[in-house]
């Protein structure tokens, strides 16, 4: 699973699409893998209860601040 995900960041970083980090419930599950986390520019996740990532505090505004809305 951890070399899928980064082969998402690398693909993502090829293609220049903006990479947002959320994680599920830091307190119980633990953070990102660090092999993850330091293959994220910027690395700063959302901490997020929710399932859905737009559950996570200012993701939905981060989302469309990227998108220039």
């Amino acid at each position: 699973m951890v070399q899928n995900a980064l082969r998402l960041v690398q693909g993502a970083a090829i293609l220049q699409v903006p990479i947002f980090a959320t994680e599920q419930y830091r307190k119980g599950l633990g953070l990102t893998v660090p092999e993850v986390a330091a293959a994220i520019p910027g690395f700063a996740p959302r901490e997020k209860l929710a399932f859905s990532a737009c559950g996570a505090g200012g993701f939905a505004a981060a989302l469309e601040e990227q998108a220039g809305f």
